[in-house]
């Protein structure tokens, strides 16, 4: 029987703009999740582990691979969690003649699965705390990573459990964190395009969208940062707690057709952007960083703190490589919508502009609208009888039926 308690009291929490006030009437959570038994399946040299029911997998570079639950729970942006409890049961084992099947390699990895008695994973399970947005207001959200199989290599044995029950005590804030509602969407862009946006931030003032256009000029002056990615982040921030923006628009892209140096350093590229682009730093064999304009949505971490993507203050951005210990704790739950136009020069904002508004003004609303093609396919070419790409695009489709869309 696998139990395990974490108790977390967090005290004097300063969320943006001041104390919250918290009220003795704490609330609770309670969650059971029931599995069958799971499925050994001879593959000739190793063996597959899965519940015959869709789960996520572990697939840690030369690991097992081996089922994980995943669940989400929401609560109100501020509450202080108490006490989280996981409590496994109906544990059973399975004797096993073959080695699990691995995970792929793509980097070298230490092999923490050996022949000593370990036990992988090495704990039931984790959770993290993160904070974004959910129909227009801020929540918590509580991410609890569950692994009802481990796997006992000394022993050739599988350990698992068919019952989980969950249950998560926490205190509520006495007054909901709010902000002005002034403006919905914000416009970031170059001052050489803000004549050609104008007609968009009238268009969507007149259709009931309060815009404002910020240029990048005037948060250069006006807010601090590292860098520039920073200052605009810091802008955005300040908006939404200025304004109660909801929405942001990210006008340009790299500056020239022909020739331009995308990325300055390990971190941003800006010289040769109309708005410049933050670059993560996840460190894989095939990628050694990538352009993620989620960095401007994740304005928050979990205890409403700016969430600069450099938790540890070594000044890489979003820093993570696998079986390091110098990794960025990163929320990656967006804050506020972000999208970008990514326009070259003018003409291209002009054309942007024209087809929005054209979309908006004549297209929305015609008897087409409402239909849509799904397209899915294996997604990981593996072994498994999960065809990915079209459990995806149901889930779409299952979000979009009750609003009247029709797949074809």
């Amino acid at each position: 029987m696998k139990r395990k308690i974490i108790v977390i009291i967090l005290m004097g929490l300063l969320f943006l703009s001041g104390a919250q006030a918290y009220t003795l009437n704490s609330e609770k959570i309670s969650d059971t999740i029931l599995l069958p038994t799971p499925n050994i399946i001879d593959q000739g040299s190793f063996i597959t582990v899965r519940f015959p029911i869709p789960t996520a997998l572990i697939a840690e570079p030369g690991k097992p691979v081996l089922p994980r639950i995943v669940k989400t729970y929401r609560i109100p942006f501020g509450s202080t969690i108490q006490d989280i409890d996981v409590y496994f049961s109906n544990d059973q084992n399975i004797y096993i003649s073959k080695p699990i099947q691995i995970g792929e390699e793509t980097i070298p990895s230490i092999d923490i699965v050996d022949s000593q008695g370990s036990i992988y994973p090495n704990k039931p399970y984790e959770y993290f705390v993160s904070a974004g947005r959910e129909d227009n207001h801020l929540t918590n959200y509580i991410t609890l990573i569950c692994y009802p199989i481990q796997y006992i290599p000394a022993k050739q044995m599988l350990s698992y459990s068919t019952r989980i029950d969950i249950s998560i005590e926490y205190i509520p804030p006495v007054k909901s964190l709010t902000f002005p509602d002034e403006y919905d969407l914000l416009i970031i862009a170059p001052q050489v395009f803000s004549q050609a946006l104008q007609p968009l931030v009238e268009h969507k003032n007149n259709v009931g969208i309060r815009t404002i256009l910020k240029t990048t000029e005037e948060i250069y002056q006006e807010y601090q940062g590292v860098d520039k990615p920073e200052q605009i982040k810091y802008c955005i921030k300040d908006m939404i707690e200025t304004y109660g923006i909801k929405y942001v628009l990210l006008v340009g892209g790299l500056k020239s057709v022909f020739k331009a140096d995308d990325r300055d350093d390990k971190n941003q590229g800006s010289k040769d952007w109309y708005l410049p682009v933050r670059y993560s730093n996840v460190i894989t064999t095939y990628d050694p960083g990538m352009i993620s304009d989620l960095y401007y949505a994740d304005i928050y971490d979990s205890n409403g703190n700016f969430s600069s993507w450099d938790s540890n203050g070594d000044g890489i951005f979003g820093s993570f490589k696998t079986f390091a210990s110098h990794k960025d704790i990163i929320d990656l739950f967006p804050d506020v919508a972000v999208g970008r136009l990514a326009c070259r020069s003018i003409d291209e904002v002009e054309t942007m502009v024209d087809k929005i508004i054209t979309y908006e003004s004549e297209t929305y609303g015609s008897d087409w609208f409402k239909r849509f093609v799904l397209v899915g396919g294996d997604t990981f070419d593996d072994i498994d009888k999960y065809v990915e790409g079209e459990i995806e695009t149901q889930k779409s489709y299952d979000y979009l039926a009750d609003d009247g869309f029709e797949a074809i």
